[in-house]
Order: structure tokens, then sequence, then C-alpha cells
């Protein structure tokens, strides 16, 4: 059960009511998670997550579902059922196919192309333990041709799901209905 109350989208004015329409067109999302609806007790954490989670997961080299299934792998790990929910059905949206979504939560390693396997399993190192990577761990990115920005992207992300599972877990976020 929740802890915190919602403000829904049609109660939503200013700031608030802004970040929501945006949240919606970038994500390409029909109704509002309760994340986001949470966090509007807030109107500077509801701003300030929406953008660093904007700027993180739609913008840069590494593609947005490509950083949606991170985010799924991280949530698996972290056994956050909120986000591991939320991010599969952003997944969904992103035509991410379901054998890759359902190994993104049950067999890394059965993720393919390797590219992507090693991708998701150096994310989800760096967002469960990110004092055990060593320079194999990046030699293995490189070695898949990724450059330093994309791997800064990679952390980065790994990094946002942390933040986003901790605020979800503290806040006890009840998980979002889909259909």
């Amino acid at each position: 059960m929740a802890e915190f109350r919602t403000l829904p989208q049609h109660n939503a004015e200013g700031t608030t009511k802004r970040v929501y329409e945006e949240i919606l067109k970038v994500k390409h999302l029909h109704k509002l998670p309760h994340f986001f609806q949470t966090l509007a007790n807030s109107t500077s954490v509801l701003q300030g997550t929406w953008s660093v989670y904007r700027d993180v997961s739609t913008r840069g080299l590494i593609s947005e579902v490509l950083k949606e299934m991170i985010f799924v792998a991280i949530s698996a790990a972290t056994e956050c059922a909120y986000c591991e929910a939320a991010h599969l059905a952003f997944c969904r949206i992103l035509k991410v196919d379901a054998e890759t979504c359902e190994n993104l939560v049950h067999n890394i390693d059965a993720l393919k192309p390797p590219r992507t396997r090693d991708i998701v399993r150096f994310a989800v190192k760096a967002g469960t333990e990110p004092k055990s990577l060593v320079k194999a761990d990046y030699d293995i990115l490189r070695g898949n041709g990724l450059t330093d920005e994309e791997i800064i992207e990679i952390v980065a992300m790994s990094a946002f799901a942390r933040y986003a599972i901790t605020v979800a877990e503290a806040l006890k976020l009840d998980v979002d209905r889909w259909d």
C-alpha cells in the first residue's frame, strides 16, 4: 500500500502540469506512472528527477531501448517490483520482444546479440556493485566498440536506475496497471 498520495494528471497545474505533459509525450505514454504522480508532492523533485531521467534515458549515443533494457535488468537484480514492471512496460512500448524482456528479468546470459548481453551485464554490475568494476569489465565494452562517451552513458543510466529504485522502494509505490 502506497505511503503517499498521488497527484492525478487532471489536478495538476503550472510546472507540474507542464512536466506531466512532457513525460507523456517523451515516453510515449497514455497515462502517467505512479512514480511521477507521487513525486509531484515536491515540484522541485518531480522536475529534477524528470530532467535527469529524460536526458539520461532518451538522449545520447546509446539507444533509449537499450537504456530501458538496462533499467529492467537492474530492477530485476535488486528485486524492485515497481521499477521492473514500469520499465518492462516501457520496453514493450519501444517494441522489445517478449523473449528479450523475459531474459532481462531471468537470464541475462541468454540476451542477444552478445554486445547487448555484455552491455546489460556491465550495467547491472555498475548499478548493483559499482566498486567491483575492474579494467576487464571496461575492456569488454571497448572490445564491443563502445566509446568512453557510451560507457559513461551506461554508467549514468545504471546510477539513475538505482536512484529511481531507491525512491520507488522508500515511497512504497503501488505497481502501475498498464493494461
